[in-house]
């Protein structure tokens, strides 16, 4: 009993221990997430209150402010949503894992993890290239048709936001993978049932027909719909505003296309 008494101690102390090193970390991290979001206060109102030159056009301006002012917000966004949301991410994470190891055992499917991996990698390659070929291409012509205003305040903004993308594209193609992979089941599911005749003599149709395989493949599907409930719920206010910054962002650069392309920087007009 002494020993048992003991036993129950030492692991009611090391849980203790254990959370309080979580709190210390959850509250270290907080403090680094408010120096950040400081940070990107600062170089806004940097941004804003000393540049030296500004455009001819009033209405130029103002859409450059808005464009800018959405930016600093959806950064703003995603680091409330780095510390308020961590939980929901990282049980994303673990209900990803999760996925995994059921589709494995449960259904005894090889979801290829090597080719999963592959394929992210080559995504995050094409992502990263596609933005710096992107920036290079904007600073280019932004210096050719002069009308980079804020672009260098709100580098860092845009930086946050294409990295933000990127991730969320890397766990929507993992989702993706998992998703097609189940779905391959659901053919065999319906030639057992339907057409018996177009069975195939490598798949155990036995298996397949048994009611503990079709709850198998029901709880997988909810694990694969609470996912995306909880990566809309850990990104969805940032992801929102990443959209309005890229359709502002479009609108506005075809408008300064069209502009500099009719010769407004050589004329003295205040719309």
């Amino acid at each position: 009993m002494t020993i048992r008494l003991k036993q129950n101690e030492n692991i009611a102390a090391l849980k203790t221990i254990t959370q309080r090193e979580c709190e210390r970390t959850n509250n270290l991290q907080r403090f680094y997430i408010c120096l950040l979001a400081i940070a990107v206060c600062y170089f806004y109102l940097h941004g804003l209150y000393w540049r030296h030159s500004l455009p001819t056009l009033l209405l130029t301006y103002v859409a450059t402010i808005k464009i800018f002012s959405f930016q600093v917000l959806t950064t703003l966004l995603i680091l409330m949503e780095a510390a308020n949301r961590r939980k929901q991410h990282a049980q994303f994470l673990l209900v990803l894992e999760e996925i995994e190891v059921a589709l494995k055992l449960r259904l005894r499917l090889d979801v290829r993890k090597c080719e999963l991996i592959k394929t992210l990698n080559y995504l995050i390659i094409s992502f990263v290239t596609l933005s710096l070929l992107g920036l290079a291409l904007f600073i280019i012509t932004s210096m050719w048709l002069n009308y980079i205003f804020f672009f260098w305040s709100s580098l860092w903004a845009i930086v946050t936001i294409r990295l933000r993308v990127i991730q969320l594209c890397l766990y929507v193609r993992t989702l993706q993978h998992y998703l097609e992979w189940l779905c391959a089941k659901l053919p065999q599911i319906v030639a057992y049932h339907l057409a018996p005749q177009q069975q195939l003599l490598d798949i155990d149709y036995g298996q397949l027909g048994s009611v503990a395989y079709l709850l198998c493949i029901k709880e997988i599907y909810a694990l694969i719909s609470k996912t995306f409930h909880l990566l809309n719920y850990f990104c969805g206010w940032s992801l929102f505003g990443i959209f309005i910054c890229y359709i502002l962002d479009i609108i506005c650069n075809i408008y300064w296309i069209l502009l500099s392309l009719d010769g407004y920087p050589n004329r003295n007009i205040i719309i």
